[in-house]
């Protein structure tokens, strides 16, 4: 069961009718709010718990550019989700013009929407009160936590068929023994980083919500807000290191993590290799010749793709 899921791929008809309902879905959301009224359940909320909606929450959170929002009529809309979608679908159409040849977007996009939607899954998992606390108190009990069970059904099946897909793109790709640019390792630094920062606040503060509660007298708050990043950044790192071996930006740049052996990475050297970049002065060891230290710790280098 485990290898099946594992090696899971999608035939390229259905990669593009999931990912058409997708895009549909997505921006179907943040538009259907503008119809909503305040009595009832929200549409965009129904289709928001059958369809997926990444939650930016730190970018959105300080940014009236990104979202717009309105507590007196309940309507929220998250541009940053209309950017992510409108990328997947010129992707896709790139994709598809090229006969399968030009995947770099689209599978950025992907990596993405599989993160946003593991995040999704895991929220609602680990606080399902915090979930059902936004619905409208005149649903019952039994509607609430039967809406609950819907959207954990939903977003475990999107994240099974993202993952499908993003498996299915990568399937034939072939690892070079040349080692990528500091050009592009600056990159990826920077890109990733912003992607982990503004992906993982929310579910990090969820997650350690009462154990940094019990730290706030005895930690500086610069000091817990950094910590909370490297939190982040760890999780990030090793969902997407352990699985694909890869992140989001190495894939718009065509690059992949492997042993130095040129063997896949398992998870005790991902988890190594994620806790080593946060070593002090770790990023300016790749101004000098040669692998960064947390490479070299880990035992791993970064090389082109095929």
């Amino acid at each position: 069961m485990i290898d099946q899921i594992r090696n899971a791929t999608m035939s390229n008809k259905n990669i593009r009718l999931v990912l058409i309902v997708a895009i549909i879905s997505g921006l179907l959301i943040e538009v259907v709010s503008f119809l909503s009224g305040n009595g009832g359940l929200l549409p965009g909320q129904i289709i928001g718990a059958l369809f997926p909606r990444l939650n930016f929450s730190l970018l959105t959170a300080h940014s009236n550019i990104l979202t717009y929002e309105s507590f007196e009529s309940g309507v929220e809309i998250r541009f940053v989700n209309i950017i992510l979608f409108s990328l997947t679908m010129i992707g896709l159409s790139v994709w598809k013009n090229s006969k399968g040849e030009k995947v770099k977007l689209l599978r950025f996009a992907l990596s993405v929407l599989l993160f946003g939607s593991f995040l999704n899954l895991v929220s609602l998992l680990i606080g399902p009160v915090t979930f059902l606390s936004y619905l409208f108190n005149s649903m019952s009990g039994v509607a609430k936590w039967s809406f609950w069970i819907i959207s954990v059904l939903s977003h475990s099946v999107w994240v099974y068929l993202f993952y499908g897909i993003l498996n299915t793109l990568s399937t034939g790709k072939n690892t070079e023994t040349t080692p990528v640019s500091k050009q592009s390792r600056v990159y990826h630094l920077v890109l990733d980083s912003l992607l982990s920062l503004f992906m993982c606040s929310y579910i990090v503060i969820q997650i350690t919500r009462g154990f940094l509660a019990s730290l706030s007298d005895a930690i500086p708050e610069i000091l817990m807000g950094y910590l909370l990043i490297i939190i982040g950044r760890i999780i990030y790192f090793t969902f997407f290191e352990t699985i694909f071996g890869l992140t989001p930006t190495k894939l718009l740049t065509g690059s992949k993590v492997v042993l130095i052996t040129g063997e896949r990475l398992d998870f005790q050297k991902v988890l190594l290799r994620s806790l080593a970049r946060h070593i002090p002065f770790n990023t300016f060891s790749y101004l000098k010749k040669g692998d960064g230290w947390h490479d070299q710790i880990s035992g791993t280098r970064v090389v082109k793709e095929q």
